[in-house]
């Protein structure tokens, strides 16, 4: 539709008035006191268009309330009685605490994302027949016990607030979506989660997660897992449960190991980010099952050897990076550092060198590392990581003195020659 001006005061007057649509147009100005009073109003869908101004606690007959996509701002009024079961305001300036009448409503849809509400919720009974609750983008906090209330939720999202606590060990077995992403949750990934069977997208990106996986979450319909950005180790393993998964995102944590050995030509992989973890060894050649793959990112790793088949020419992702990482010398052209390549598995490291600097040729490597170790056969870099550097004379490169693998990476000032502020030096 296409409708202008403002709702007129007069609708009011329409005793009999059961369901109100006015969805998907170009109305503005505020909502008249006079349709809040409307005693045989049911259902009420006023969402996508441009009214603003505060709103008003409705008759108890109404059940469904759209108010979404509008400029609606001021606090949430008391909600009406128990069979109001629908309710979305998202995409407004609604502020303030929410309403006590909201934890005393048997809702099955409650949409307020997007908001700039506050407060924290408490554990409701009367939200056991909640399906579908999106409280993204607000300033909730507290626990999110709340949700294991509920015995039907299938979708839940709380991203983007700052919920704290942990990850219930109880969710809806039946669950589609969990999103909790960059919230304050903190604990380990209950194993329990290898109980919900049909979990599609999963989203607990930006907390601070700690421990290992389980493997691996239980679900054949994942689509969408993202558990980038937190502090989870351990190796990981490619399964089955994830061959019908389109994006993984396990960059910005600890992991460490081997890659995941996608051994399967039935994976539907679209994005596939390892980035900024520890693991180490090659690139399976098992890659190369990952035939719709378009976005692969394998930067910040200990990974070494030479690159498969797959990357011997460009295999043309939008989105490719493994830079930073330790391959042998000579890379693949189309990837080495420029000018003749783009960079994005450069810098490499040749057979017999000992040393693995980032961004820096062979010759300013060496140059830094004498810097460190030409005056004493064993020293500790002063902004390093602790670990100990052999020198095995005062011209050559150093080593670990532990072992002959790549297995860290050391802060270090570069030599005064170089005149370029702090890098990243890995040796080995």
């Amino acid at each position: 539709n296409d409708l202008t001006g403002t709702i007129p005061s007069s609708i009011g007057n329409i005793e009999t008035l059961a369901n109100l649509f006015l969805n998907n147009n170009k109305l503005s100005g505020t909502v008249p006191a006079s349709l809040w009073t409307i005693e045989t109003l049911e259902e009420l869908d006023l969402q996508n268009n441009q009214l603003s101004g505060t709103i008003s606690s409705p008759t108890e007959t109404l059940q469904v309330m759209n108010l979404a996509f509008n400029k609606f701002s001021g606090p949430l009024p008391e909600l009406p009685g128990p069979s109001f079961n629908t309710l979305n305001i998202s995409n407004n300036n609604f502020a303030g605490p929410v309403p006590q009448s909201l934890f005393q409503t048997y809702f099955s849809i409650l949409d307020m994302s997007f908001n700039q509400l506050t407060g924290f919720f408490p554990p409701s009974s009367n939200w056991y027949p909640l399906l579908q609750l999106n409280l993204r983008n607000n300033n909730f906090t507290g626990d999110i016990v709340f949700i294991t209330k509920s015995g039907f939720l299938d979708y839940v999202d709380l991203s983007n607030n700052s919920f704290n606590g942990t990850i219930p060990t109880s969710l809806n077995m039946f669950m589609t979506d969990f999103i909790v992403a960059n919230n304050q949750i903190t604990g380990t990934i209950p194993s329990s989660f290898t109980n919900i069977q049909f979990l599609k997208n999963v989203d607990l990106s930006s907390n601070k997660l700690t421990g290992t996986i389980p493997s691996f979450l239980g679900s054949y319909f994942y689509q969408h897992i993202n558990v980038s950005h937190n502090s989870l180790s351990g190796p990981l393993q490619a399964s089955r449960e994830l061959e019908n998964a389109l994006v993984l995102d396990f960059s910005h944590n600890k992991f460490n190991g081997s890659l995941p050995n996608f051994s399967s030509a039935n994976y539907y992989l679209l994005e596939l980010h390892l980035d900024h973890n520890k693991f180490t060894g090659t690139i399976p050649s098992s890659f190369s099952n990952l035939k719709v793959l378009n976005q692969l990112t394998l930067q910040n790793n200990l990974l070494n050897g030479t690159l498969p088949s797959i990357f011997q020419s460009d295999p043309g992702y939008a989105v490719f990076n493994a830079a930073d990482n330790a391959f042998s010398c000579p890379l693949p052209q189309w990837c080495s550092a420029p000018p003749a390549g783009n960079g994005e598995c450069s810098p490499c490291s040749s057979p017999g060198d000992s040393f693995f600097c980032c961004g820096y040729s062979a010759d300013g490597c060496k140059t830094i590392s004498q810097h460190y170790c030409e005056v004493n056969s064993c020293s500790v870099p002063s902004s390093g990581s602790g670990l100990k550097l052999c020198a095995k004379a005062p011209t050559t490169s150093c080593n670990l003195c532990s072992s002959g693998s790549l297995v860290d990476t050391i802060d270090v000032l570069v030599s005064s020659r170089d005149q370029r502020p702090s890098h990243l030096v890995n040796f080995n």
